[in-house]
């Protein structure tokens, strides 16, 4: 449970966070693409690869952070604000039965989903790390290959997808 000072500074950082960009370096995008394109492509063994490629806890937790604001975005834009319980249950059902390549329990997509759209911090979430990294990426590759634009490769949605989050918009 968190305290009332530690959840109205985690309100405060939360709408600060909302209103800047965030800067995706050379170094950690490259990370997040190919990270994503495992996933997205389902293959396991590629997947552990490119989570190797971020032992650098510096690099993971930029490469984790820019997978969650891909899917907050992404959530964004399909339910057109932020989508609630009911969504994100359908979803999580969605994303657990579609990439069972990844083992994914769907109650636990869904509080991954809960926790992400609420923008809880990395170290306040319930899940173990593993499964809120494998996730994060899992969940991106399966949002932005499901909901691009018919005409459009999830790869260049994603370019969409990190420009408007470095612009710090919705």
């Amino acid at each position: 449970m968190l305290s009332v000072l530690t959840f109205q500074q985690w309100m405060e950082a939360r709408r600060r966070r909302r209103r800047n960009g965030v800067r995706i370096g050379r170094t950690i995008e490259p990370l997040v693409r190919n990270t994503i394109h495992a996933a997205v492509v389902r293959d396991p063994a590629m997947l552990t690869t490119a989570l190797a490629a971020l032992l650098d806890e510096k690099k993971a937790s930029k490469a984790v952070d820019i997978a969650f604001r891909v899917v907050v975005r992404v959530l964004w834009d399909v339910h057109r604000g932020e989508p609630n319980e009911p969504e994100l249950r359908i979803l999580a059902h969605d994303v657990a039965g579609v990439e069972t390549w990844a083992r994914l329990d769907p109650d636990q997509v869904l509080t991954f989903l809960t926790e992400t759209t609420a923008e809880v911090p990395y170290g306040m979430r319930t899940l173990p790390p593993e499964d809120t990294i494998l996730m994060a990426f899992v969940v991106a590759g399966y949002l932005l290959s499901v909901h691009r634009c018919a005409d459009e490769r999830w790869h260049n949605y994603l370019d969409r997808v990190e420009r408007r989050i470095e612009a710090g918009h919705r």
